[in-house]
C-alpha cells in the first residue's frame, strides 16, 4: 500500500495522516492543523512499523499495522496529541 492511507479528525480544526510506503520504508504520521483556511504542518511521528490505519480516543492516538494495533504518544497520564 502506497501513502496516504487514511486521515482522522483528532479535533475541531486537527488531523492525523497515516503515511505508508514500504517500498522506500517510510512509515510516520503527519499532523496538521487547519489555520485561515490553509493545512498547516504541525508534526511528524516516525515509526518503525507499517502504519495503515489510525484511530484516536481520549487523547491517544492508536495505530493498526494489519496485524496488532498500538497506542503511540505521550507519557503515561499526558495526552498523545497536544
Amino acid at each position: 500500500m502506497n501513502f496516504p492511507c487514511e486521515l482522522i479528525f483528532t479535533g475541531p480544526r486537527k488531523a492525523a495522516v497515516a503515511v505508508d510506503d514500504n517500498d522506500k520504508d517510510r512509515h510516520e504520521i503527519l499532523l496538521v492543523c487547519v489555520k485561515a483556511g490553509k493545512i498547516e504542518h504541525m508534526r511528524t511521528i516516525k515509526l518503525q512499523h507499517r502504519c495503515i490505519r489510525l484511530a484516536h480516543r481520549g487523547g491517544h492516538l492508536y495505530v493498526n499495522d494489519n496485524t496488532s494495533c498500538v497506542r503511540h504518544g505521550g507519557r503515561p497520564g499526558q495526552a498523545a496529541l497536544q
